[in-house]
């Protein structure tokens, strides 16, 4: 699975500057741009948050179905009538089944909706190869991660199941319960220089870069973990 950098984006006073003509032909592969934004206009919810981004969210509480989008209200934008979290394109529902199969096979795209990753994962647990090399580990890059001046200039951080070595314990894999676990060990040990994690969703919310960014903390993310502690985590999982 991968999300390509397969459209150049920029942002000026607010304003979202891109290619969008890309979005059919690459970002979304044969997903046009036009076909995205008749589908927002027929999903009721989401045709609604497109409207509430251009004009203006309700002060009173919303209905179930469009909570999920409110923590990201200031992440949306719309153009071209397609509704975007900062730079990916929110998918409607008939789409996504579509999306994700093109996804698993290979292809790059910048997509988001509610519940992305819980549909990421049924898709892959679904899949007989995938489930077959599992635990193949992609050959890694030889990398070189900046030396650390003193102990614990450089830390990386991980949530890892029960059975695992921890820190420690938290109810949630949630940026919060990450910050509010940091927040204790920086006050006990310091703050470091680099903070080292993989690309989960977590650590790459904007929350979680605003706490490095308030800590002046150097952000470092790997897309995979070190084949050490991928296997130190599937080990003891198995005993």
């Amino acid at each position: 699975w991968q999300r390509g950098e397969s459209i150049s984006w920029c942002w000026d006073n607010g304003a979202v500057c891109e290619r969008l003509d890309e979005i059919g032909s690459r970002i979304v592969f044969s997903i046009t741009a036009h076909v995205i934004a008749k589908e927002t206009s027929l999903d009721s919810v989401l045709d609604r948050v497109r409207k509430w981004t251009q004009k203006g969210w309700p002060r009173n509480p919303v209905p179930e179905a469009f909570k999920p989008f409110v923590p990201h209200r200031s992440e949306l934008s719309v153009h071209k009538d397609c509704v975007l979290r900062d730079s990916r394109v929110e998918i409607p529902l008939p789409l996504r089944t579509q999306v994700l199969q093109l996804l698993h096979a290979g292809q790059p795209g910048i997509v988001w909706w509610p519940g992305l990753d819980k549909d990421v994962e049924k898709t892959v647990l679904s899949c007989l190869p995938c489930q077959e090399n599992r635990h193949n580990l992609p050959r890694e890059n030889e990398h070189r991660w900046p030396e650390a001046r003193t102990p614990w200039s450089k830390i990386h951080v991980e949530f890892f199941g029960k059975t695992v070595p921890r820190e420690a314990i938290v109810q949630t894999v949630s940026t919060k319960a990450a910050v509010s676990v940091l927040r204790t060990l920086f006050a006990t040990h310091g703050i470091p220089d680099y903070v080292v994690n993989d690309n989960s969703t977590a650590f790459t919310s904007a929350e979680f870069a605003e706490f490095m960014k308030s800590n002046c903390i150097q952000h470092l993310n790997h897309g995979t973990l070190p084949s050490c502690l991928e296997r130190s985590s599937r080990t003891t999982s198995s005993e």
